[in-house]
C-alpha cells in the first residue's frame, strides 16, 4: 500500500506534538458528542442518573480499548487509524432488549454480538460475493444519508423528529456560523487550518450558542456543581441471555461488520491512491477490533460501539490520517470517564453545532459512496441493487407505521433505514447475481482482429460482471495486442477461440488457438537477428504482453499444434 501524497500526515507519520494533541482533542471530543446515544438508551429504558453515568463511562472504556485495538496490525486490528463510537445502528434494537431485561440483558446481548462478530470476522474472505463494491457504495451513501437526517433534525425546536414540524431561526444561524466556520477554515485558511477547522467551528458555533441563550442556565449552574476529577462509577451487572435475541444478534452482527467494512474501505481509498478492491485482511481485523470493543462493553455493562464514519470524514477533512492519532484519541476518551464536569460540559453543546458538524461530515460520505458505486462498471442489475436498495432504506422515514405489522423481534431492525437499505442490497446483490457465469466465450460473431468489436464485447460483459473500468480497458487493450501478435504469425481468425473468466479478484483472458506457439520472452528480443520480420515483429509483441500482464501461462497439446495463452489481469 502507497500513501496518498494529498494526506498532510500520512499513516506511520508522527505528526508534531501541538498536531498531534490538536487531532486526537478533535477526534475525542467527536466521540464524546455521540455519547447522545447511550444517554437516549438510558432515557428510553428508565435508568436512574446513577445508573447512566455508569453506562457512559463503561461506553467510554469500550470506545477506547476497541480504538487501541483498531490500530494493531492484523489480524487484531488495521494498523491504520480508526475510531469507535457509541454506534446509532444498534440503539433500536438496544432498546427492545433493555425493555425486555434492562441493562444485564443489554450486556448478555452485547457478548453474544461480539462473538457473532469474531466468527463473521473469520469468514469476511469466503463472505465477498456478499460485498460487493457496489454493496459498500450504497452502505457508505447509507451512512452519509442517515446523519445527514439527523444533522437536520437537530435544526428543529424540538428533540423529536416525528414533532418537527418547523425551523429554529436561532438554530438555523447557529449552524450556519458553525458550518461557514469550517468550511471557511477548510477552504480558505490554508493547509495547516484543516487540521483544526472542525474544533474551530465547534468552537465558535458554542459560542455563539451560549450567547443567544441556547444553552439553559439550569444546566450551567448544575455543571458548576460537578468536581472536573472523580472516579468513574461501573455498576458492572450479571449478564442474562435470551435464547430468542440469538438470531437478532446475528443479524445485526452482519449489518454491524458491512457499516464497519464500509467505513474501512473509506480509509483504504483515503490512504491508498492506487486503492482497487476491498483488503479483506485488514476488514477482519477492523471487525475483530470491533468485537473487543463490543465484549468490554458486555462485560462492564456498556453500549457496543462501532468504526465511526463520522471520523472517517474528520479524516478526509483534516488530511490527517497518521495511526499514532488513535492511542492518543484513546488514552484521551479513557481519562474523560475520570473527568465528570468535561462528560457534562460537552453534552452542553448546542444541538445545531452537532447538526452542522454531522452535516460537514455527511457531504464527505455521501460523495464517497458515490465514487465506489461507481468504480465498477454497472450493469442494469447491478444500478437496480444500487437504486432500489436506498429506495427501500426510505421506508422507515417514509412508512414508519408498517413496523407494527412486523414481527416483534423483526421491529427494531426496521426503524433503521441504514440497515434497511444494507440488507436490501445484500439480498439483491445475491438474487440478482443468479443466471450470471463466470465465463463468456467470444461469440463467432465477434471477430478477435477488429479491436473496437472486441472491447465492444469486453465492456459489455464487464458491466454484467460489475469489473473495474480500468481493468477491462487494459484487458481488451492487451488481447487485441496478443491476437496481433497471433496474426503476425499467420495464424486466422476462425483457428483463435476465446473466453474471458472472471471471479471478482482475477480476470483471465483464455486464448485458444492452432497453428506455431507464440514466443513471449520476458527480456526484449533483439531486432535485426531473424529474417523473418512479422516473425520478429510478434516476438516483439509478445514481449509486450507479457510486461502488460500480471501472470501469463503457456501450454500445449500433444501434437504440437493447439496452444494455449492466459492473460491474467489482477484488479
Amino acid at each position: 500500500m502507497q500513501d496518498s501524497e494529498e494526506l498532510l500526515y500520512r499513516t506511520n507519520d508522527r505528526p508534531p506534538a501541538g498536531a498531534l494533541a490538536v487531532l486526537a482533542l478533535q477526534h475525542a471530543a467527536l466521540v464524546l458528542v455521540f455519547m447522545v446515544y447511550p444517554v437516549a438508551l438510558a432515557q428510553a429504558i428508565g435508568l436512574s442518573p446513577a445508573e447512566t453515568g455508569s453506562l457512559l463511562a463503561a461506553t467510554l472504556f469500550s470506545c477506547a480499548v476497541g480504538t487501541l485495538f483498531q490500530v494493531l496490525r492484523p489480524p487484531w486490528g488495521t494498523g491504520q487509524l480508526g475510531i469507535l463510537i457509541p454506534t446509532p445502528v444498534m440503539l433500536p434494537a438496544l432498546v427492545y432488549v433493555g425493555e425486555m431485561g434492562g441493562m444485564p440483558l443489554i450486556a448478555g446481548f452485547a457478548c453474544v454480538l461480539a462473538v457473532a462478530e469474531v466468527i463473521l470476522a473469520r469468514l469476511l474472505p469466503r463472505l465477498k460475493a456478499c460485498f460487493p463494491i457496489e454493496v459498500c457504495g450504497v452502505v457508505i451513501i447509507g451512512l452519509g444519508l442517515a446523519i445527514g437526517a439527523k444533522a437536520l433534525t437537530q435544526l428543529a425546536p424540538t428533540t423529536r423528529a416525528a414533532a418537527a414540524t418547523s425551523l429554529d431561526p436561532l438554530h438555523l444561524l447557529v449552524a450556519g456560523l458553525t458550518l461557514a466556520s469550517v468550511i471557511g477554515a477548510t477552504l480558505f485558511a490554508g493547509g495547516r487550518w484543516r487540521l483544526v477547522a472542525v474544533g474551530f467551528g465547534l468552537l465558535v458555533g458554542t459560542g455563539a450558542g451560549a450567547a443567544l441563550g441556547l444553552v439553559p442556565a439550569e444546566e450551567l449552574a448544575e455543571l458548576q456543581r460537578l468536581p472536573w476529577f472523580g472516579l468513574p462509577h461501573l455498576h458492572g451487572t450479571e449478564l442474562a441471555f435470551d435464547a430468542s435475541l440469538v438470531p437478532i444478534a446475528i443479524l445485526l452482527a452482519l449489518i454491524a461488520s458491512i457499516d464497519n467494512l464500509a467505513a474501512q474501505v473509506g480509509i483504504q481509498r483515503l490512504v491508498d491512491p492506487q486503492w482497487r478492491r476491498i483488503d479483506f485482511r485488514q476488514g477482519t481485523g477492523s471487525v475483530q477490533a470491533n468485537a473487543v470493543g463490543d465484549g468490554v462493553a458486555g462485560l462492564l455493562s456498556g453500549m457496543p460501539v462501532g468504526l465511526s464514519s463520522s471520523h472517517v470524514g474528520l479524516i478526509f477533512s483534516t488530511g490527517a490520517a497518521a495511526r499514532i492519532i488513535a492511542p492518543c484519541t484513546a488514552a484521551l476518551l479513557g481519562g474523560a470517564a475520570f473527568m465528570p464536569k468535561l462528560i457534562e460540559l460537552l453534552s452542553l453543546i448546542p444541538r445545531p453545532v452537532v447538526g452542522a458538524l454531522l452535516a460537514y461530515f455527511a457531504c464527505y460520505l455521501i460523495v464517497s459512496g458515490m465514487q465506489l458505486a461507481q468504480s465498477r462498471l454497472l450493469s442494469d442489475r447491478r444500478m437496480i441493487t444500487v437504486g432500489l436498495s436506498l429506495v427501500i432504506g426510505l421506508m422507515p422515514l417514509v412508512l414508519p407505521g408498517l413496523k407494527e405489522g412486523l414481527p416483534t423481534p423483526l421491529q427494531p431492525l426496521y426503524e433503521s433505514s441504514l440497515t434497511m437499505s444494507a440488507l436490501a442490497a445484500i439480498g439483491l446483490s445475491l438474487l440478482l447475481r443468479l443466471g450470471i457465469a463466470n465465463r463468456a466465450p467470444l461469440p463467432a460473431t465477434v471477430d478477435p482482429f477488429d479491436f473496437e468489436a472486441l472491447s465492444a464485447f469486453f465492456l459489455r460483459v464487464g458491466r454484467e460482471w460489475g469489473a473495474q473500468r480500468e481493468l477491462i480497458s487494459r484487458a481488451a487493450r492487451v488481447t487485441g495486442e496478443a491476437v496481433e501478435a497471433l496474426g503476425l504469425l499467420g495464424i486466422r481468425r476462425e483457428a483463435i477461440q476465446a473466453r474471458l473468466q472472471f471471479d471478482e479478484d482475477t480476470l483471465d483472458i483464455v486464448l485458444n488457438y492452432r497453428g506455431p506457439v507464440l514466443d513471449c520472452p520476458e527480456r526484449r528480443p533483439v531486432t535485426g537477428l531473424d529474417p523473418d520480420e512479422d516473425h520478429q515483429a510478434a516476438r516483439l509483441a509478445g514481449h509486450l504482453v507479457r510486461r502488460s500482464v500480471d501472470r501469463l501461462l503457456q501450454s500445449s497439446e500433444d501434437d504440437g499444434q493447439r496452444h494455449q495463452l492466459t492473460l491474467r489481469f489482477e484488479s
